[in-house]
């Protein structure tokens, strides 16, 4: 049940967010940050997808970072690199979530329309190919027509509207869902979904309102 509020939340830190990097008050942000802090007792998998997006973005809505993008982005590779190696450092008991939730998502949930695929690509070539091809897999089994729909979107609201630093928050939130999958590990009560699948329902909602507004831009 506390999912819809952590959605709600998520986004809501999202239209503050835009108003601070709209203007030059400070307000706004401290309660986009404020809202996004609030996401961890309510729904701890979507804060661990929400934090590193709102705070990628955040970081891209500064001037000083739109003109150091490649910096920027090894900077956040490498401290994400640090903290998952971190992690496993000091938690080294801890299993990875990525194949037992491959297996799940691919394997148990069941009809799919590409029905056994996974499975045959794992007896034949194994975990080398099959793990990157079902971790691809994931996307437009999670977002469906709008693995489409969202890319057209953006050129549309590109054309009618350009584009503002706040449009970055959607592929945010695809790239830190892609670090989350690859990185989580299970919790201490086996669930290897809970940090995997779980977390999507805030991509889906995020990146439905944004293929919805760059079609509304067209469309006024």
């Amino acid at each position: 049940p506390g999912a819809p509020y952590a959605i709600g939340g998520g986004l809501l830190a999202i239209t503050f967010l835009r108003r601070w990097a709209n203007g030059q008050d400070v307000r706004p942000l401290l309660v986009s940050a404020a809202l996004v802090a609030a996401l961890l007792p309510i729904r701890l998998h979507i804060f661990a997808l929400v934090l590193p997006a709102w705070l990628a973005c955040a970081a891209l809505c500064t001037r000083f970072v739109q003109q150091r993008k490649l910096a920027f982005a090894g900077v956040a590779i490498t401290a994400f690199a640090v903290f998952v190696l971190s992690f496993y450092a000091l938690f080294p008991h801890s299993r990875h979530a990525l194949e037992p939730f491959l297996d799940i998502a691919h394997n148990h949930h069941l009809p799919i329309p590409y029905a056994g695929l996974y499975q045959e690509l794992t007896i034949r070539y194994g975990a080398v190919v099959a793990v990157p091809i079902g971790v691809l897999l994931v996307f437009p089994a999670s977002l469906g027509v709008l693995c489409f729909f969202y890319p057209v979107s953006v050129l549309v609201a590109k054309r009618s509207r350009g584009l503002e630093p706040i449009d970055w928050m959607p592929a945010m939130y695809l790239i830190c869902y892609l670090l989350l999958i690859i990185s989580a590990p299970v919790p201490a009560y086996g669930d290897a979904t809970e940090l995997t699948h779980r977390p999507f329902v805030a991509l889906y909602a995020v990146v439905t309102v944004w293929t919805a507004a760059g079609f509304a831009t067209w469309i006024t």
